[in-house]
Parts: C-alpha cells; structure tokens; sequence
C-alpha cells in the first residue's frame, strides 16, 4: 500500500510564521535579523504591541495585524506575511496600516511613534525584489511626510535569484531563501548553511510538522487561503484553455491550415484538434 505523504506546513503559513519566529526566548533573533536585512539598520525588538486594530461600527470584525513590533529607533514595524499580493490584499494592508498609524496620535497632536509596514510577499510575479512606497507631492515633486512608509518585498524574487548561492556558501540573503523554502529546500538549507539562528529556526518548522502540533496551529483562514490561492489557479488554467479552444475553431473554419500547424500554434496536441473538429 502507498503510503500517502503528509501536508508539510513551511513559513509561508501564517501560523508556522508566528508560532517559530516569535518566540520571546530566543529574543526574536530571527526576525530581527530579517528586519535588518530589509531597513539596513540595527533593529532591536522591544516588545510586540496588541495587534487587534479597533471596530469603528458595530457591523465590523475583528481585524489582527500580523506582527505589530516595538523597536528600538524604527518605532512600530507593522509585519504583514501575504501568500499572493494582488490589488485587494494591498487594500487590506493599506487599512491596515493608516489604522494602526493613525492610534499613533497623542492628545496633543503628536505621534508618539512612527510607524512602518513590511509586507512579505511570498508569491508575487512583479520584477522587483523590494520596493518603497511613500507619500509624494506630486506638485511640488518632494516627499509629503517623511514618517510614513510601506515597504513590499518580494520573497519569490529573491529565492528565485538567491537559492543557488545560499547554498553554494553565499548567505547573504539567507533569511528572505529560507522563508520562501519548501520542505526539501529548508531540509538542504539546513544541512549546508552556517548560521545557527536559520538552523534551529529550520529546526523548530520540522518539530511543528512532526508532533502534530501544527494541526491544531493552523486555523481556518489558513486553509481558506490556500484553497482560494488553488482556486485561482485552476480558474486561470480553465480560462487558457478555452481560449485555446477558440482559437482551434476560428482556425478550423478557415480550412486553410494543416492540424499540424493548428497543434503548434494552439498547443494543443493534433487529437484534441481532430476531437474539435469532430464537433463543428
């Protein structure tokens, strides 16, 4: 009997993220060391803030930041882990961050802390490895406020271009490589990294996956995400495929073209083309 093999939860998870990288007793090592990377400044993590932005009506739920940290120099960095990043998920982080930016004020009108969000885009088909967003007058062609700054980086960019050198010895971008990691490639960054603090951080994912705790991790809104993440992809992959389709037709009524010229233009292979023939 073939023994079917089990779900492996990575760091792209939300729950595995949360549940490995803050943990209080290793002083957030990891994540700070990610922040650095990303801001190219010491960050130390002080505390992390409640992260339940407030209901402004009564029909409003509950909304949870990701990470809300209190650094040392940086103020508040507003953490948010994206599997996709497409227009309504930078809607949602946009709300998110002008809410908790905006319970920065003191009475007196001033803001105890600036704030910044880092989003960590695992899945994400733009050419950019990090980008700045910021308030611009576009008038006067000068930044608006200094203190307000989102920050996007594109994990998938960064495995895409680092994964080979990470594990040829090259570490530099060790931190963005193993948050992208599947199960097999953490299983390689481990055995050949030097870093002790992406080690027992891999270490911790396994344990997660191996004791059954992660089960009872990962909620809900985990699952709905992949699922809707899978969805997706088998409606844009139904979508090529009727245009395919289409197209196989407007060519088979012109009867001008060979099947296997139509195979090769369409990409579908001559027994489809002969099947849709069939049915003209």
């Amino acid at each position: 009997m073939t023994k079917v093999k089990r779900k492996f939860y990575s760091l792209k998870i939300d729950r595995v993220f949360k549940t490995v990288l803050l943990d209080e007793k290793n002083n957030y090592c990891f994540l700070n060391n990610l922040l650095e990377d990303i801001l190219k400044e010491e960050i130390k993590i002080v505390r992390l803030e409640v992260s339940e932005l407030p209901i402004f009506n009564v029909k409003g739920k509950v909304q949870v930041l990701d990470i809300l940290a209190n650094t040392i120099r940086s103020g508040l960095i507003n953490l948010e882990v994206n599997i996709n990043f497409d227009d309504a998920i930078k809607e949602r982080n946009l709300a998110y961050y002008t809410t908790a930016f905006s319970q920065r004020f003191l009475r007196g009108g001033k803001i105890s802390k600036k704030v910044l969000q880092i989003n960590l885009n695992f899945e994400d088909e733009s050419y950019y490895e990090q980008e700045e967003i910021v308030l611009y007058n576009k008038t006067k062609k000068e930044i608006y406020y200094e203190d307000f700054k989102i920050i996007n980086v594109n994990l998938a960019k960064y495995k895409e271009k680092w994964y080979d050198e990470v594990i040829k010895g090259n570490e530099e971008k060790i931190y963005f490589v193993t948050l992208s990691a599947n199960e097999e490639e953490l299983e390689e960054i481990r055995e050949k990294c030097h870093e002790v603090i992406v080690k027992e951080t891999i270490d911790k994912v396994f344990e997660l996956n191996e004791d059954g705790t992660i089960t009872r991790l990962v909620s809900y809104e985990d699952e709905q995400k992949w699922l809707i993440k899978r969805g997706k992809e088998l409606a844009k992959e139904a979508g090529i495929k009727e245009t395919q389709i289409n197209t196989v037709k407007e060519l088979l009524k012109e009867g001008t073209l060979p099947i296997e010229t139509i195979a090769k233009v369409t990409k579908l292979s001559e027994e489809e083309i002969i099947k849709i023939q069939k049915e003209l």
